[in-house]
């Protein structure tokens, strides 16, 4: 059978999307740039899991875990999980711009 496409590329997957684009009101929630449908655009509007679906898999479908972003801010999203790869907590704290915070209680640059 092979592995379920990605959620977006389902019909159900299209209509949740434009669910998350329009209760985002078409706004990056990171940036605050109004968002277009020009996928090639820097302000293109994508939709982002905040908890990656590779380490959340269960959370793919769950609108609480997805926010529209332009396409600038999703290459951000992408470096942050690259950057924090396997530490689920703070990839959610990068995308949302909280502070990391380390052991000893202070914040991690």
């Amino acid at each position: 059978f092979g592995p379920m496409p990605h959620i977006f590329k389902t019909r159900h997957g299209r209509k949740v999307r434009r669910m998350i684009l329009d209760r985002d009101g078409w706004q990056c929630q990171m940036c605050g740039v109004l968002l277009t449908g020009q996928m090639h655009q820097p302000n293109g509007a994508v939709v982002d899991h905040l908890e990656p679906v590779a380490m959340s898999p269960h959370r793919e479908r769950d609108p609480a875990n997805m926010r529209a972003v332009c396409r600038a801010c999703h290459a951000t999203c992408n470096s942050i999980e690259q950057r924090h790869a396997g530490n689920l907590s703070a990839i959610v704290a990068a995308k949302r711009g909280e502070p990391t915070i380390g052991p000893d209680g202070w914040p991690v640059q």
